[in-house]
């Protein structure tokens, strides 16, 4: 995510519980992306960072979706390398 993306859905988030009069608690991890200009005004949304690594902590279920994403590229991943690996060698011991 870009930083513009970011200023844009908290901009968003703010102009709706502005018009519902709601005041809202966001949280956010620590993502680089995920900084803050201090001329951005904020009305209705009170943003908190989580503290340092503890979304893994506070967020279980997204380890386990991160791990399952993870485990399935990276047998993707190797089906191309062992691939490719096969297809050069083919290649090769053809041309001799």
């Amino acid at each position: 995510m870009q930083a513009s993306v970011w200023y844009n859905y908290l901009e968003k988030v703010n102009k709706i519980m502005r018009q519902q009069n709601r005041n809202i608690l966001l949280l956010a991890d620590n993502a680089p992306t995920h900084i803050v200009n201090e001329n951005l005004p904020l009305s209705n949304v009170k943003l908190h960072f989580l503290p340092p690594n503890t979304t893994s902590h506070l967020q279980p279920l997204d380890a386990g979706i991160i791990n399952s994403f993870k485990v399935r590229n990276k047998k993707k991943f190797e089906y191309f390398i062992n691939f490719r690996n096969f297809i050069q060698n083919t290649l090769i011991l053809g041309s001799i």
